[in-house]
This record gives C-alpha cells, structure tokens and sequence, in this order.
C-alpha cells in the first residue's frame, strides 16, 4: 500500500531582516533618549542642579550628527522627512528656539509667514515698552566665537597664519557657509539657516539687471555706488577666496561651496542681518527676523520708534528691550535708523515714511546726504560755494547765497533728468523696488527744490547771478548741516526678511 500522507505544515516565519530588527531598536532607543532628555532639561530648567557631565557635551555633538546624518539618508523609506514648506520650517524653527532658551526667559514671540515681508516676529504675550522681548543665549549666535569653537577652527587658525591676522569677517562668512552648505542639516544652527533667502530672494540692486537700473536711476548718485559695490566684491573674492583655496586644504575639499554666488549669499547676508556689539558682527536667530519700520501704529497717531539697539549682558545674552508697546498678535517691528539709499543698497528696498531720510547727492568726491529738515544749514551752503571754486573772494553771506543757487540749479537738473516712473507691468519684485526707490527719491528732490526756492527769496539780493556751471575741483570740508551719507552700514536685521 501506499504510505499515509503527512499531515500539511506551514512553512517557518523568516526571521526579522536585520534592518527590521535595527530599525525597531532605533524606534525603542530613541524613545527612551528623549524621555531622559526632556526630563534632564525640565529639571535644569526648574531648580540648581549638578553640572553636566565633562563627557556629555561631545557624545550629545555626535548624537546631534548622527541623528542629522539619519536623517539625510532617504534610503530608509520611513526616514523622517525634512521640513519643505515655509510654514514646516517656522514651526521647526519655533521650537528650536524655545528649547535653545532652556527656560531661562520667557517666550515672548514666536517667528511667522508675513505677507509682503516673508517672515517676521510676532508677540505672543503683552510686551510692555522698554520691555526686554529678546535675551538670546550665545550658544544660538553665530559670530566668530562661535567660528573658532566649530569643527572649522582649526582651518580658521591656518587662515591667520597665512594672512597674518585675523578678518573677522571673512571668519563668520566661512562660518555660515560652512554650516549652510556643507553641514546642512546636521548643523546645530539648521533651522535657523534654512530661514535664511537664497540668493534668488535678496533684493539688493546688486543683483538687479543693468538694464532695469539704468531706466529707473540714471541720473541718482545710487547707481555709481551699486557699481561700486558690485567691484567690491568681486575684488574681496578674488584677493581673499581663492588665496583661501589655494592655502587651506580643509576649504578646498569643499571648493564647490565657496563659489562666487555663494560669497555674494553670504556678504549680503551678514552685511544685513548682522548685530553689532563689541565692534563684532553676531547672526542673532530670531532677532534677525524683525522688520522694520519707523513709526509704531499705522494711522495719524503713529509716532516716531526710537532707534533699535542690542547689547550683550555680562553672561554674554543678546538682549534687545522693545521699542513701543505690542499686544499678542502684533508684529513687532524695530526702527534702524538708516536713510532710504542704505536700505534700498543693501536690501533692495525703501520706506514711505521715514524721519531718517536724506537725498544722496555727489559734490566733487564726496557723497553729501541732504536733509530737507536741514537745507538750511549754512555751513553747508558755503561749503558748496567753496567746493565749485566761486565767490573766493566774498564775503560769508554773498558764498552762502551761491552755495545755495547752485545746489538749486543741480537739484533742478536732476529733478528734470528724473521723470516720474513706474515699474512694467509684470515686473518682478525686485525690479519694482528699483522703481520705487527711485520715487522716493524724486519725492525728495521736489521737497528740496521747494525750500531752496523759500530759502533763496528769503534772502536780500546780493547781485549774484544764478550759477550754472558744474562744480570745480575744490575739496570740501566735512559739513555739520547734512547727513554722512558714507556711514558703514551697522544695520541690525535685514528689513525685509
């Protein structure tokens, strides 16, 4: 006969692949180090506890790059995904921010979307004017402290050697180019530098087309600086970059990210966004997403913002008191204290109302600012006179007289040189702003045209004609009656984020 059949088993499990069995420790690994963690910070945050550990700070560096190199790897399909949209970077940034504060100061505002600005602050909680809104702690700035301790130190010290000396600025902007675009997301700082514009987003007249500069500003002072600037650059590439390159080898292994685009990213960046205390440049995170403006409130009430500053307590906090009061839900703004053509040469924009404004205009090598609340300034006046050559021989009044009929005669000039302009209809932002700074101007020249024009039939006739030439080679003194319009710009945040 035949034999009985055997009974049908089911086939063994496979066992767990190893990645399966890797990936369920890390879940349980993972669960565990953040629940200690958040439990260490709480009570740090709450009561005097035991200093760390000596060892913790470095293993908690390799966690934090490890964990940042997990996340870069998205051959692990379950990987957890990095922030894309704005709104995912502003929360991810929000609550980095408020971890980084460690409980020591009181959240007071949180960072969001701004429409027309891209990102700005916003209180979250009543502040009080003169209150402090911000105490940032250094271990959240970037500056060149921050430099010499990162994994680029070592470099920067043979930076030194081969220049001999220290470039405070070069040192941040290798810093932040280091930690944008080489450590990306395993950077301590990330979610504050994912915030930051591309270059796409800066709206500087650097980065506006000739063409449309030229249309907008032909006749402005502005242009021959914006050139000026453009030159700059270029030249602090080519004489610091490339000897850098050629020097270093820990920045040559990255060579692709110290491009020329990216040191533009990063001069503008730094150039108008960076705090000043101390005669040093500091990246501030969260302090740099204010916006600004002059006057606080919108309507005829509105009155005039003190002029923003930041100082560093003896702990070494960013520490910035409120300029006005703001009520949960308001945008906090701070007043910078800068001209429009400071604004608008460095971040591409310019505003309406603004008590700080002053009309550049060129005279023989110099660049005066002149302010239409001071154009009566008769040091300023003589020194013109002096400066195109006429009325030596004169007395103080008659000099006064010319200096002033011969800024009129220019001013006029330009004002017809300057026709009332709009941008194209499709024109990108950036373009715009060209188109309405030069408006801003214009709106300056007619201001200061106006009270010449009092000032000058004010005046008893001195039998001097109304001067038409162009200036002479005189060297004019410094003037007391107007702006310096060569001022470096120590501007605290970048206006429009």
């Amino acid at each position: 006969g035949s034999l009985p059949h055997r009974a049908a088993q089911a086939e063994p499990a496979a066992p767990p692949s190893e990645e399966a069995e890797l990936g369920q420790l890390l879940l349980e690994s993972t669960t565990s180090y953040l629940t200690a963690i958040r439990a260490a910070r709480s009570a740090r945050g709450s009561q005097a506890v035991a200093p760390w550990p000596p060892e913790l700070p470095g293993s908690l560096r390799e966690l934090q790059e490890e964990l940042g190199a997990l996340l870069l790897d998205d051959s692990a399909g379950g990987a957890p995904t990095v922030a894309v949209t704005l709104s995912e970077k502003l929360a991810q940034f929000n609550r980095w921010f408020e971890r980084e504060l460690g409980g020591k100061l009181g959240l007071h505002v949180k960072a969001v979307e701004v429409a027309g600005m891209r990102i700005g602050v916003e209180a979250v909680q009543p502040i009080a004017a003169d209150d402090i809104y911000l105490k940032v702690p250094p271990h959240v700035i970037l500056d060149r402290r921050s430099a010499m301790d990162s994994e680029i130190g070592g470099a920067l010290e043979e930076v030194r050697h081969h220049f001999g000396g220290g470039d405070g600025f070069h040192e941040l902007l290798l810093h932040l180019l280091h930690e944008r675009f080489v450590r990306k997301e395993i950077s301590q700082w990330w979610p504050y530098l994912q915030l930051l514009p591309d270059v796409s987003d800066l709206a500087a007249p650097h980065f506006v087309q000739d063409g449309v500069l030229e249309a907008a500003l032909g006749s402005s002072a502005i242009l021959p600086l914006v050139r000026r600037q453009r030159q700059a650059v270029r030249g602090k590439y080519s004489k610091v970059m490339t000897q850098v390159l050629e020097r270093v080898s820990f920045f040559r292994r990255n060579r692709d990210v110290y491009t020329l685009t990216n040191y533009k990213w990063a001069t503008f960046i730094l150039d108008t966004r960076s705090i000043w205390w101390q005669g040093e440049r500091h990246l501030v995170p969260m302090l740099d997403f204010v916006n600004c403006r002059s006057f606080h409130g919108m309507d005829v009430a509105a009155v005039p913002m003190r002029v923003h500053s930041t100082v560093a307590d003896a702990d070494r906090f960013a520490v910035t008191r409120a300029p006005a009061a703001f009520a949960p839900g308001d945008q906090i703004f701070e007043n910078y204290g800068q001209p429009n053509h400071v604004y608008f040469l460095y971040h591409g924009f310019s505003l309406e109302a603004n008590p700080h404004d002053c009309l550049l205009w060129h005279l023989q090598i110099d660049h005066i600012c002149l302010d239409p609340a001071h154009i009566d300034d008769e040091a300023l006046a003589v020194r013109i006179a002096s400066s195109t050559g006429a009325g030596a021989d004169e007395g103080k009044a008659a000099r006064r007289q010319q200096g002033r009929q011969f800024l009129l005669s220019d001013l006029r000039r330009r004002l017809k040189e300057h026709p009332r302009l709009t941008a194209p209809v499709g024109a990108t932002a950036r373009d715009a702003a060209v188109f309405a700074f030069a408006e801003s101007e214009r709106r300056l020249l007619k201001l200061l045209v106006a009270r010449l024009k009092r000032l000058l039939s004010e005046e008893p006739a001195s039998g001097v004609g109304n001067m038409k030439h162009g200036p002479g080679r005189g060297k004019g003194s410094s003037c007391t009656g107007a702006k310096p319009a060569d001022a470096s710009l120590a501007l605290d945040e970048a206006c429009s984020s």
